[in-house]
């Protein structure tokens, strides 16, 4: 994706990226997809999560254990 905002019809700010990656605005990253695991580990343990929820793939933590064969 690649826009602009705008005030009153001057382009203020640009702004690049994907919406499940990462946004720029202006050359700066504000949100980076890859680094949101960080903090979700460090939430989950607190909530109450489903069985069902994508945290507890078998193939994601197999991966983030460094076991790629079985991912």
């Amino acid at each position: 994706m690649k826009g602009e905002i705008k005030l009153q019809g001057q382009k203020v700010v640009d702004v690049y990226g994907t919406y499940m990656g990462y946004m720029d605005f202006s050359g700066l990253r504000y949100f980076d997809g890859r680094e949101i695991y960080k903090y979700v580990s460090k939430i989950a343990p607190q909530q109450k999560l489903l069985q069902s929820d994508s945290l507890y793939r078998l193939d994601a933590l197999s991966l983030e254990n460094g076991n790629i064969k079985e991912a």
